[in-house]
């Protein structure tokens, strides 16, 4: 997954989002991450010509040495190893990536079941703040100097806890594509942190986020193990179906009566 965008992503935001939300990784994903982070840069030497082989194998075979275990030609032999690998400051730390890209893969049901507990938890504190202030604009210009100072304190934790749920959710689709855990549908991305109604998922835009979801009536949970997102979306599958097979059932009966 090396080439791959968005193993890119859940390389580099899988710490960051980690510790903003305060959950702990899988050991195996976290020994990774630090030996990647803690890789000492290395500089690939120029290679040897294959002239200078020769001239080695034949030094020591000259000298009655066997060439294979000729300290001089397994250095040559080394470093023209190490030249395939390019001239690129953290060529062997590529090594360490694919490591890392595997590890978050293999371990990418657990971290979304972490991920699921906080953003549970954040949620909470939303449908408490949802409470206390009712259906206010959290980025509303000047709305902190409206509200009493209970209220101020519950409008700053609503907004922190909104902002770390959304970033949640953008570490969760990462995971869902690196641990190939789940088919996505673009325009369900309620469903990654609520169960809705088709009526509630008509009622949003598609980029709704999690205070938009609770004040329009929804719990934030968020959807772990990742096939839960599946059952969800499957489920206004079969609602929308409901409604269209009465809407024809609905159109044939005008029909006849018109007849």
């Amino acid at each position: 997954m090396r080439n791959d965008p968005l193993a890119g992503a859940a390389r580099h935001q899988l710490p960051v989002v980690a510790r903003q939300l305060g959950i702990d990784l899988p050991t195996p994903v976290a020994d990774a991450l630090e030996q990647h982070r803690t890789a000492v840069p290395f500089k690939v030497p120029p290679s040897p010509s294959t002239a200078q082989l020769v001239a080695a194998v034949r030094a020591a075979t000259a000298n009655g040495q066997d060439p294979a275990t000729d300290p001089e030609v397994q250095r040559i032999v080394t470093a023209q190893q190490l030249a395939r690998l390019g001239d690129n400051p953290r060529a062997l730390g590529e090594i360490d990536v694919d490591a890392l890209d595997a590890a978050i893969a293999a371990h990418a049901e657990a971290i979304i079941a972490a991920l699921g507990v906080a953003i549970d938890r954040d949620g909470a504190t939303l449908t408490e703040a949802h409470r206390q202030l009712g259906a206010i604009d959290l980025d509303e210009p000047g709305i902190a100097n409206r509200l009493s100072d209970t209220q101020a304190a519950a409008w700053v934790r609503a907004r922190e806890a909104r902002n770390r749920i959304e970033e949640g959710r953008k570490l969760w689709r990462l995971m869902v594509h690196v641990g190939r855990l789940a088919a996505i549908n673009p325009h369900r991305r309620i469903c990654e942190i609520a169960t809705p109604t088709l009526d509630q998922c008509r009622s949003l835009p598609n980029d709704a986020d999690a205070w938009a979801t609770v004040r329009a009536g929804m719990i934030i949970s968020a959807a772990a193990p990742a096939t839960e997102y599946e059952h969800r979306s499957e489920k206004l599958d079969a609602e929308q179906a409901a409604e269209q097979a009465e809407q024809q059932t609905a159109a044939s009966r005008g029909l006849r009566f018109a007849r």
